[in-house]
This record gives C-alpha cells, structure tokens and sequence, in this order.
C-alpha cells in the first residue's frame, strides 16, 4: 500500500466532512426535528444515496467477503436480504411511515395503540440493538485499520473522533451530506478497481473447498430484510423525506444497488478462497486487493472501503441518539429551547461509548444478526400490522411483543435443537403473529375492550 496517498485521501475526506458539519449546523441548531430528521425535507436522490450508504458498510463489504472466503456465494445472502427489505419498503410500507409523521420507530405504538409503556420498552431495546450493531461497525472499523498496518489505535480513535464531531455538529443533514459524497466515492473506486486489477496474477495453490452448511440462510436473508423495514436507521430517513413518493423512488433504487455493490467484496472473498490464501488476522479482502492491483490501486480501494463503514457508522449514530432524544421520556419532554445542547450531548455519549465497547468483542456479522433478531422477534409483527389495520386493539400490540421477545429469550439462553426452516427469529415471528391475530379478532368482535382507531 503506498501510506501516503492512503492517508491523503483520508484527510480530504474529514475536512469535508468537517466542513460538511459546519454548514449545517445552523439549520440544525433550531429543533429536534432540525437536527434529527433534516426538516423533513430530503430529497430523492439523497434519500437513496443515504439509504445505501447507511446499509453498505462493514457487514457487506468485510462480513460478506469473510463469509465468501468460507462459504461462496451463499454469502450474498446477507446483502440479499437487505436489498429485498428495500423493495419492500418501495411497496408501499416506507411511504406509509412517512404518512403518520412521527419521529421514531417506537413512537408507532404510541400513535397506533396508544401506549406510552409500549413505546418506552421498543425504545429501550432499539437503543441496545442499534447499539449493538454500531458496536460491530467499530469492530469492522478496528479491524481494518489493523488489517492496513495501522496497529496502533490512535489513527482508529482519532478517525471515530472525526465522526462524532460532525454528526454532533450538523444531526441527519451533515450526516446525508457525507453519505451522498462517500458512497458515490466508494461505488467509483470499487469500478475503478475492477476493472483495473489484474485476477491472473493470483497463483492458484490449494484452493478452499466453500462449506455452505455454515451459513444459516434463512437468518441471514429474513433478518436483514426484516430490520431493514423496520430498523430505526431506515426508519429515520423515511420520516425525513419530503413525500413519499420520494421514499418509494429512493428505497427501491438502493436496493437495486445495494446487489450491484455487494457482488464485487463477495467475488473476491470468492477469489481468494479459490488462490488458497490465508487470510490471518488482518482479513481476507485487502490480502487479495494487494496482491491483484498495484500499492495506489490498493490505497484507493482501502480508503473506499473505510468510507463505507464511516457511512454506516454515522447513520446508526444519529439514529440511535434519535431514539434516547424521543423515546426517553425525561429527554423527551425537556424544552425545546434545551434541543440544541441535548441532541449533541447524547450523540457524544454514544459515539464514544461505541468507541470503548468496539475492543470487547471481534465479530461482525453475528453480532448484527443477533441485534437484528432481537428487535424483529418482538416489534416486526405489531409494527407492520400498525400499518396494514386502521382500528388496533393495544393489548394484541402488547402480547404479540411479549409473545417474541419471551421466544427469542428462552431461544437464546437454552438454545434449543431447531429444524433448519425453523430458526427461533422465525419460530417467533410465527407465534407473534399467531398471538397478534388472536387478540385482535376477539378485540373486534368485543364490545368491552379498548380499539385504537390509526388515524394518518
């Protein structure tokens, strides 16, 4: 790798970043709806770059080419999944939250079934799912920073410092401003890279045979999917776009991408599994880019892929500070006048938080789908029935909860032998939707208990 083209790069891309931050600090000094949610305003094509930005980091790109080094191309299943969340959301979900005007995935079952309690606890467990999947993203981040030859923390932290600062600075517009700029970036370099690297040069020695009995397909397509409708990253962006027909344009564009983009980490996880390489510490995929492009080639590809996972570490930032900004009460009801000051405070806890809590663990993408389990089980069902009836009973919102949550726990602790098409994420999904439509009927046909009509 030629360092100082790297490290270049690098230090372009903060100080427009920076500058980024500072533009829009103005604009989003006003309100939390300023800071958060960008005034509602955003456009398509930001929309979507955003959208794309956010989901194509270090899962895709380091977890994926991992999972390809082993298992081939079952491990598009990941990117896969989320693709098919996007287009869901284009048919018509992701528009339909952007209808209730609300500010947080939890905040729908205090406008759908009217419980305050219920907001508070999916507010509670969306801050530690998120958390736990920002957590990964540091992880990923380390890891390559390690996998480049920078061993010692410092470039690592102070990059991350370089983060929180901007998405301290400007909330959801700096933070959309960065995506906008650093994924068109990374798709150019990842083009510029393939079409430049020269594959003959790998001497193909011993090549590893895929093992797709390690990748539980299931999980890794029906979580992702399921989170992208539903996580508050996604959901977030949906409430800030200007219409939705802006949501239906932008969510179907990135997932079409979101395919094109994930093929070129898994081919050459796939490339070299096929050389023999031995990946060791530092990973798979710069082992490869190094060995099939020239030190510049290398430098570029390294700095795309960094901005990647920035991209995405920035958005679950934002969204989880949005999350404890509205969905704790005691934040929540502070005065509006206090936004400013509140907003920035919380975004720096958590970022250094992140920071701390990235040296406790070293994997990836089974941390994302233990988080993404986690929060689908116990809210997808109440969630997405929210916008598919327009009277709800609370207490189906309520057992339907604790109907998935209860499974996924039991699930996760004793760790029961399940058949392959009946992982526990499904196996509560299952029962939740089972409980969910049983409360419900009898909610209808009874004259006594409490229906929540959704008005939009």
């Amino acid at each position: 790798m030629n360092y100082y083209v790297f490290l270049s790069f690098l230090a372009t891309i903060v100080v427009v970043t920076l500058i980024f931050g500072k533009l829009t600090a103005k604009k989003a000094s006003a309100t939390y709806s300023d800071f958060y949610l960008s005034g509602r305003s955003v456009k398509f094509f930001s929309l979507m770059m955003t959208l794309l930005a956010t989901q194509f980091g270090g899962g895709a790109i380091i977890g994926s080419s991992e999972a390809a080094y082993t298992s081939g191309w079952l491990a598009m299943c990941y990117s896969l999944g989320i693709a098919i969340g996007f287009i869901i959301l284009s048919l018509g979900i992701g528009g339909r939250f952007r209808t209730l005007n609300i500010s947080t995935i939890p905040e729908v079952f205090e406008v759908a079934y009217g419980s305050s309690g219920l907001r508070r606890f999916a507010g509670l467990v969306y801050i530690v799912s998120m958390f736990l999947i920002l957590l990964a993203v540091c992880i990923a981040m380390r890891k390559f920073f390690y996998s480049i030859g920078f061993t010692s923390d410092a470039l690592y932290v102070g990059f991350w410092g370089v983060v929180i600062i901007y998405t301290m600075s400007g909330g959801l517009s700096a933070v959309i401003m960065a995506d906008t700029l650093q994924i068109i970036l990374v798709l150019s370099l990842f083009l510029l890279v393939y079409f430049t690297m020269d594959a003959s040069s790998l001497t193909l020695n011993t090549a590893l045979t895929p093992n797709a009995s390690s990748i539980p397909v299931i999980s890794w397509i029906l979580m992702p999917c399921l989170f992208t409708i539903i996580g508050q990253d996604m959901g977030q962006r949906c409430f800030a776009a200007e219409s939705p027909r802006a949501v239906f344009l932008a969510t179907f564009g990135a997932g079409v991408l979101m395919v094109i983009a994930s093929l070129f980490p898994v081919y050459l996880g796939i490339m070299g599994a096929e050389a023999g390489i031995i990946k060791g510490e530092e990973g798979i995929i710069m082992r490869v880019i190094q060995m099939v492009t020239n030190p510049v080639m290398s430098s570029l590809f390294a700095a795309g892929v960094l901005m990647a996972i920035t991209s995405t570490a920035n958005s679950l930032l934002c969204s989880i500070s949005l999350n404890i900004a509205m969905d704790i009460p005691f934040i929540r009801n502070m005065p509006e006048t206090s936004a400013k000051w509140v907003s920035r405070a919380v975004t720096f806890v958590v970022g250094m938080a992140a920071v701390a809590g990235s040296y406790l663990g070293s994997d990836v993408i089974p941390i994302m789908l233990e988080a993404y389990g986690l929060t689908v089980t116990a809210f997808f069902v109440p969630i997405v029935m929210a916008l598919i009836y327009k009277r709800l009973s609370w207490f189906a919102g309520l057992a339907s909860t604790i109907m998935g949550t209860t499974v996924f726990v039991l699930a996760t602790l004793l760790n029961p032998e399940l058949p392959d098409f009946m992982p526990k994420e499904v196996l509560g999904l299952v029962l939740s939707a089972i409980v969910f439509l049983v409360v419900q009927g009898r909610a209808v046909r009874s004259k006594n208990m409490k229906m929540i009509e959704l008005k939009v």
